[in-house]
């Protein structure tokens, strides 16, 4: 025989070979990939009905503090009447200097 149709023979059965090998490889993958898409598909199913039983189990509280101000501790006002007539006094010339401090 010839040894390139020998040659020829051999390249086509293992071109052959390699074709069958990648359909097997391919029906193989499908399959794994059919089974963590069906694992996907339960762990997600599973998820959406935890958090639906949760969502139904939830509560809204509002609660509100009740408080009485007995005299403003925040003002715009930092000194009272009588600090204000010392004050004008004192811009006037007419305040004398006190002795002590009371």
């Amino acid at each position: 025989m010839n040894p390139y149709f020998l040659a020829a023979i051999l390249a086509m059965g293992f071109a052959s070979g390699w074709a069958v090998h990648g359909w097997k490889m391919d029906s193989e993958n499908s399959a794994v990939k059919e089974a963590s898409e069906e694992t996907a598909r339960i762990v997600s199913k599973t998820l959406e009905d935890k958090l639906a039983e949760l969502r139904a189990n939830e509560r809204t509280t509002i609660r509100e503090i009740q408080t009485i101000i007995e005299r403003p501790i925040y003002s715009n006002e930092c000194i009272d009447s009588d600090g204000l007539l010392r004050i004008n006094a004192a811009k006037a010339g007419a305040a004398k200097p006190a002795d002590s401090v009371p």
